[in-house]
């Protein structure tokens, strides 16, 4: 999950609509809201994951973080992060199957 933008104050209708057909084009990812922020993010069990799938997900979330982020900040103002100087970054999720995942012994 990576920070995208902040809801624009101004044509939020527009920014939503926009949203909604980028996220058709997106491939393993999507956009999503939280409070008054956009994220990408990525989701998918651990069972079975391997290496080169979370590799492929930490590149596409972070290729669509960047790529939006320029064409929604240039299209929208008030959008971009850099008033609030947030850093970009991606937190990856794993969800794991009930009881199937067990901290090893030590680990606090």
């Amino acid at each position: 999950m990576s920070p995208l933008c902040a809801v624009p104050d101004k044509n939020a209708e527009a920014f939503f609509q926009d949203l909604l057909e980028i996220n058709y084009k997106m491939y393993g990812s999507w956009m999503c809201k939280k409070e008054n922020w956009i994220y990408v993010l990525s989701l998918r069990e651990a069972d079975g994951l391997d290496q080169s799938e979370v590799d492929a997900t930490l590149d596409r979330v972070a290729f669509y973080s960047t790529d939006y982020y320029s064409k929604l900040s240039f299209k929208y103002e008030g959008c971009g992060c850099q008033k609030l100087r947030l850093p970009i970054q991606v937190v990856v999720r794993l969800v794991f199957p009930p009881n199937s995942f067990k901290f090893p012994v030590g680990f606090t």
